[in-house]
């Protein structure tokens, strides 16, 4: 089996936002327009695409416990990392199939690290059930990786507004925005 049309698109996503320092909107209407995916294949790489550049900080943070050196570690390899590391926290993609996609997925960039990528994605897999290895309730750390936002600013909302309320300020922003359509005559 191979890489869906869908992940590779979102992998070169983030690599272009890596690399180029592009912004996600602009580089996925590009890629999304080179491609010629499904209307499924478009929203899946678009949820990818944008779940790893808006989860990146958490992401790299969940990658640190596996991966000895990340920063020296093959850039595109560790973009295959992130996109898993997403679909496995916060996609809540079946395990099995993420794997398998991203071990493929590391094939392509870098054929030596297919068996690096399978340890470090298996090993997460199962430590994957309890994220965000904490309880929100109590520890600020695991509300932010949660939410996906810096540990920094979950404290200071939690010591300004309350435990409650910032939660449900993180999940509002975590929430995808609404869709609204206006009739321009």
């Amino acid at each position: 089996m191979s890489v869906s049309p869908a992940r590779l698109a979102a992998l070169e996503v983030v690599g272009r936002v890596r690399t180029r320092g592009a912004y996600a909107h602009e580089t996925l209407d590009a890629v999304l327009r080179e491609r010629s995916l499904s209307e499924a294949d478009s929203a899946l790489a678009t949820r990818l695409g944008y779940g790893v550049v808006q989860c990146l900080g958490t992401l790299d943070e969940a990658l640190s416990r596996y991966v000895r050196r990340p920063d020296t570690t093959d850039p595109e390899v560790m973009d295959v990392l992130r996109m898993a590391a997403y679909e496995l926290l916060f996609a809540r993609t079946p395990q099995r199939a993420v794997v398998h996609q991203a071990v493929e997925a590391a094939r392509i960039v870098s054929p030596r690290s297919a068996g690096f990528a399978n340890a470090v994605l298996r090993r997460l897999a199962e430590d994957a059930r309890d994220f965000p290895w904490g309880n929100p309730d109590q520890d600020d750390a695991a509300l932010a990786r949660a939410f996906a936002h810096p540990e920094w600013l979950v404290r200071l909302l939690v010591s300004e507004h309350g435990r409650q309320t910032t939660l449900e300020m993180l999940r509002a922003n975590s929430s995808p925005a609404p869709l609204y359509l206006a009739h321009n005559p």
